[in-house]
């Protein structure tokens, strides 16, 4: 389940993320008083919400269930749990070092 729901945010995430890419252009060449720069001010506004949005849902769910985040295709759950231990290692020896 967590594993779907990371899956489709991360498609979501770069969906949004391209195409807030092509948006932020439009409005900044056009006429900045016109309907269509505000328009697609706003539909700027919304794809890079989403991006916010979604990046929240992929850091939740990679916090909730590690496992999810990890390709388990060939893996072997020894192999999963040592990667996600040097994962947190490497976190917590990164942050310590602040």
């Amino acid at each position: 389940m967590m594993n779907t729901i990371f899956t489709l945010s991360q498609f979501v995430h770069i969906t949004a993320g391209a195409l807030a890419l092509v948006l932020f252009w439009m409005p900044a060449m056009l006429k900045k008083d016109g309907a269509n720069h505000s328009r697609f001010g706003h539909y700027y506004f919304y794809a890079m919400y989403t991006v916010a949005v979604t990046g929240v849902a992929l850091a939740t769910t990679g916090l909730i269930d590690p496992l999810a985040v990890i390709k388990q295709s060939t893996a072997s759950a020894d192999a999963l749990a040592a990667q996600i231990a040097d994962r947190k290692n490497a976190y917590f020896s990164s942050i310590s070092a602040c």
